[in-house]
């Protein structure tokens, strides 16, 4: 049984040129079509926003269907659920590698060069982020805490869905105006979704995560210091983004319902 991330993986070579290909096909057909081409205060071009959002809206669908299936074993369909559950720390799983794990690893490294280079993604906790989360996926290759990737990786981008169609609306407001309630409904759907999987159901599956943890450390189970500690680290970093996320979501939502306007968060979708 091979360990860590295999080059060689069919999965990892077509995840690797997928994302720039999807990329470079839909920012050169949306220019050739001049669609949108409006630019944004801070100077990109809505067609180039709307082609990340695109690509970043159907793999969030793909890999949280994925991990909500397997999360939640629906139909019988991950013959390996209860083997993961005994071993919620080391127990290693072909189908969340190449169907979650890699796509997580490939998607987060287009991100952060896409976050670097465009100045509408391109914020300090958006880029620490995409930075965290492809570091977590590319150590859970080892394998480590691949059943938690059902959840974290998976479940949880369920509600980056939503979030990337209201950024798709915002860069292209003629889409709004053409589709207002789709365009109200998306915000909605949103706010509710991350509250619900990420603040609510979120802190119950660390809670399972750090339990186990501490298990594994007290037993003398753990093979990699390293490993152990940026994964608390990293849990840690991103439940206090979830919390800062969560609050100018309410706000917005709280802003909307009061005055009647759009509401929503700062920032440019992705996740």
């Amino acid at each position: 049984m091979n360990h860590g991330l295999d080059l060689s993986n069919p999965y990892l070579l077509a995840w690797v040129v997928i994302f720039p290909l999807a990329h470079a096909v839909l920012t050169i057909g949306f220019r050739a079509l001049n669609f949108c081409p409006d630019l944004t205060p801070k100077r990109e071009r809505g067609s180039d926003l709307v082609a990340v959002c695109l690509i970043s809206a159907i793999t969030m669908t793909f890999i949280a269907v994925v991990g909500t299936m397997t999360f939640f074993n629906i139909n019988g369909c991950f013959d390996n659920a209860e083997y993961m559950k005994q071993d919620k720390l080391f127990a290693r799983s072909p189908l969340l590698e190449n169907l979650i794990i890699i796509p997580m690893i490939c998607y987060q490294g287009w991100n952060i060069c896409v976050s670097l280079i465009m100045a509408e993604f391109r914020t300090v906790d958006s880029i620490g982020h995409h930075i965290v989360t492809f570091f977590l996926a590319y150590l859970s290759m080892a394998p480590y805490c691949q059943y938690y990737t059902m959840f974290f990786f998976g479940v949880a981008e369920a509600s980056s869905v939503p979030l990337n169609i209201m950024y798709i609306f915002k860069y292209v407001p003629q889409l709004a105006i053409r589709y207002p309630v789709i365009a109200s409904q998306s915000r909605t759907i949103f706010g509710v979704s991350f509250i619900v999987v990420r603040l609510l159901i979120w802190p119950i599956i660390c809670y399972d995560f750090w339990l186990a943890c501490y298990k594994a450390y007290v037993t003398k189970k753990i093979h990699s210091g390293f490993a152990f500690g940026f994964f608390l680290f990293a849990n840690t970093f991103l439940t206090f983004l979830q919390v800062y996320w969560g609050y100018l979501i309410v706000k917005g939502l709280l802003k909307k319902n009061s005055v009647g306007g759009k509401g929503g968060v700062t920032g440019g979708g992705k996740e």
